[in-house]
């Protein structure tokens, strides 16, 4: 039986935006706050959309080097939940140096609050396919919780880049998923480190949609930031509708790691709230160009109803 359920949840009409990848909590020299993530929530999109809900997780407890343990580190995202309804907490995961009975302790005492796991490889120095996240996967496995895995592997000037450090290599969370085919696990950035790697990313999601070996998904957080095509995820999404298994897009997610980097900083004269909104509103156009035909519909899948399908399975869109 999943341990968490639905509250507060006031669902707008209109197109609706689910943000998959979301933090609060310390990062660098800043520490993200709830009120932080509530300015993007009810920031103006210039697409006329709603942000009709966040997926975030704490740093406080994001690594084999951090601060708190997975019980008081998470409370981070309980109390950003509080703040507002439209913010629903995933509980991070510290695998090297942390202990799962945290983590149950914090579904015990707080049983309808998170609604999915995250892990961060790379943070915990431990490899994605180590044995030591068993616990855990099997802990979502039992309770229907989806996990979002931080995937990654460092390219640079036409190569790999520590080769022998590939902790969140998209092939590692595969074989991490192959321990629980039927439970939703996300490779949040698809690779991340530019085109060589996502393509590895969406190698893996084609191979376990191929073989039927475990339910593999994408978060597209950061992916093509630095152009408006968006080629890599406009490629992903080609190779998504033609698998022998038919049309897999609902593999693919909106995320954008909120409010790190540019979202907080800003970018190019732009606040960070309205460099989201151009975030948004880029993706949205370079698939109108690239697939003027059902692109409403692949933008609804993307940034919406997938993720509602992975995390929010038993809300209606009327409620």
């Amino acid at each position: 039986m999943r341990i968490n359920c639905i509250k507060n949840i006031n669902f707008n009409f209109g197109r609706k935006i689910f943000d998959v990848h979301t933090h609060v909590g310390p990062f660098n020299e800043y520490y993200y706050t709830p009120e932080d993530l509530d300015r993007f929530i009810r920031s103006d999109l210039s697409s006329d959309d709603e942000i009709d809900g966040i997926f975030v997780s704490s740093m406080s407890c994001m690594g084999a080097n951090s601060p708190k343990d997975e019980y008081e580190g998470n409370l981070d995202s309980i109390e950003a939940a509080d703040y507002n309804n439209k913010i629903f907490p995933l509980a991070t995961c510290k695998v090297n140096g942390g202990d799962l009975s945290y983590i149950k302790k914090l579904f015990n005492d707080y049983p309808y609050s998170f609604f999915g796991l995250k892990f961060h490889p790379d943070a915990d120095n431990l490899n994605a396919d180590n044995v030591e996240y068993l616990p855990y996967l099997k802990f979502a496995e039992e309770n229907r919780l989806p996990c979002l895995f931080h995937s990654s592997i460092n390219w640079q000037d036409g190569h790999f880049v520590d080769e022998n450090f590939r902790y969140a290599d998209p092939r590692k969370i595969y074989e991490a998923a192959k321990n629980i085919p039927n439970t939703p696990v996300i490779m949040a950035h698809m690779g991340s480190g530019g085109a060589p790697v996502h393509d590895i990313a969406v190698d893996c999601l084609v191979e376990s949609i191929e073989n039927g070996d475990a339910n593999l998904y994408a978060d597209i957080s950061w992916v093509d930031c630095s152009t408006t095509e968006k080629p890599n995820i406009i490629k992903a999404i080609k190779r998504l509708k033609s698998t022998s298994k038919g049309d897999k897009t609902d593999r693919l997610l909106f995320g954008s790691d909120l409010p790190i980097g540019e979202y907080s900083t800003g970018k190019d004269g732009m606040s960070g709230t309205q460099y989201y909104s151009k975030t948004i509103a880029d993706i949205q156009d370079a698939i109108r160009e690239a697939f003027p035909d059902e692109a409403e519909e692949l933008i609804d899948k993307i940034f919406y109803k997938n993720a509602k399908k992975i995390f929010l399975p038993l809300v209606s869109d009327n409620e």
